[in-house]
């Protein structure tokens, strides 16, 4: 048989991973509604029906 993949010192380097990534994805989150509140940014739903609009008004010329 072969060793178990899930050694101690390799769950601990994923769960640190795992940690890593979620402190990330948490503070671009923050960020993003932040400069979204400041009216620095856009969401990326209202970028994209202002961008199909300014296409559509485009082709109707």
């Amino acid at each position: 048989m072969t060793k178990g993949y899930w050694t101690k010192a390799r769950k601990e380097h994923y769960l640190k991973l795992v940690e890593k990534e979620l402190k990330r994805a948490k503070y671009i989150k923050g960020y993003m509604a932040r400069k979204r509140a400041e009216g620095q940014i856009k969401h990326w739903r209202q970028y994209k029906i202002e961008k199909d609009t300014a296409n559509d008004n485009r082709k109707n010329r």
